[in-house]
């Protein structure tokens, strides 16, 4: 009985030890948390960019667009919803299991290029080509900076056969007139009569393209006037359907890329109507099934999937911060699915008063630039 008494009393100093364990862990545990919570920084207020001034901001976007491309969603900006709206409708075009690869084996090479995520194109081979298609075949004379174009050049003859409904492409005048010559297993003439004979507007006709324009369309013109009616949103002070307003809307893109479509590797140099700043909208059947890629100051390539109701913003054209000199953007598209693409200029008030418009994209600006700072220094 007596060892029976001394067990239970044992086992209730057990008790006890391990109970006073547990609270002093407890204690501790308390104690850290309170410091930790005492010790960490207040969450960071969210940034007021309406009292960021005019000249902050463009100062901002301009050394992000430098040398990125900055890049949001259409659902974020109100002010493009009715141009997108019409724009989903251009995708009657797009052709069921369609693969360009099958139209044209010519320019294969080509595509493999624009395909691969090592970026060692031939720069001479493509600049030569981009001459050859933005000036001398358009029977046009490099004015002395080497950029801007005149009127006289040595062609007695157009590239192709003017009036073929189905483009430029498919009544080739000159050799290469077009950087593929559509010699594919599948006739491409016989595919567009079967699909497009109530749609006259849609071609094969840019020389540096694997796929469609749209651009002179009736539907263009009405995306134009859209586009009209968000620059006014913007602060833009011309009238409607005037040549200023006209010059500052014109639609620089609207085609249409199947699947195994590209744009080749070019840099745009030859093509600045008023300012070397783009908005690109991108239409697509397949998130992540084409991508937008480009080079940077260093060489390497940074690749920018597309995705339904992409907006970007870039310039093809900066002044190098060392030489003073002009850097252009080397740039490719490639599309594993089917893609639609609409491209404006547009000056640095109106992209300023779109991000005033986008719930977050000031902050999105501001993340990026640090990224860029964050890779300089590491390079």
């Amino acid at each position: 009985m007596g060892g029976g008494l001394k067990e239970k009393s044992q086992k209730r100093g057990n008790g006890s030890f391990l109970l006073l364990f547990l609270l002093g862990a407890c204690a501790l545990l308390f104690i850290n948390s309170a410091s930790t919570w005492l010790s960490s920084p207040a969450p960071a207020e969210k940034k007021d960019w309406s009292t960021v001034s005019y000249e902050d901001k463009w100062a901002l976007l301009d050394s992000v667009i430098s040398t990125r491309v900055f890049e949001t969603d259409v659902k974020l900006l109100p002010v493009l919803q009715p141009l997108f709206e019409e724009y989903n409708k251009a995708r009657k075009y797009f052709i069921p299991g369609i693969r360009m690869g099958e139209f044209d084996k010519s320019c294969d090479r080509i595509w493999r290029d624009s395909l691969s995520d090592v970026p060692d194109f031939d720069r001479k081979f493509y600049e030569d080509q981009e001459l050859k298609y933005k000036v001398t075949y358009l029977n046009q004379t490099l004015n002395p900076d080497g950029l801007t174009k005149r009127k006289g050049g040595t062609l007695k003859h157009r590239k192709c056969y003017g009036g073929y409904r189905w483009g430029c492409c498919l009544r080739q005048r000159l050799p290469d007139a077009c950087c593929c010559k559509y010699d594919g297993f599948l006739d491409i003439e016989t595919t567009m009569r079967t699909w497009y004979n109530n749609l006259p507007s849609i071609k094969l006709k840019s020389s540096i393209t694997r796929g469609f324009s749209i651009q002179h369309s009736e539907e263009s013109d009405i995306l134009q006037d859209l586009y009209e009616d968000v620059l006014v949103a913007l602060g833009v002070k011309y009238e409607k359907g005037s040549d200023e307003m006209d010059d500052l809307s014109y639609v620089k893109n609207f085609s249409y890329m199947p699947p195994e479509g590209f744009i080749m590797w070019h840099t745009n140099k030859y093509d600045n109507l008023e300012v070397s700043y783009r908005m690109y909208i991108i239409n697509t059947d397949k998130d992540y099934g084409s991508a937008f890629k480009y080079l940077l100051p260093n060489g390497k390539m940074k690749k920018v999937y597309d995705f339904n109701g992409a907006v970007r913003l870039f310039s093809n054209t900066n002044v190098n911060a060392k030489t003073g000199e002009k850097d252009f953007l080397w740039h490719t598209v490639y599309s594993k699915a089917n893609r639609l693409s609409l491209g404006f200029e547009i000056h640095p008030p109106q992209m300023i008063a779109l991000l005033d418009g986008c719930d977050g994209c000031w902050d999105k600006v501001e993340m990026q630039r640090k990224e860029i700072e964050k890779d300089y220094f590491a390079s």
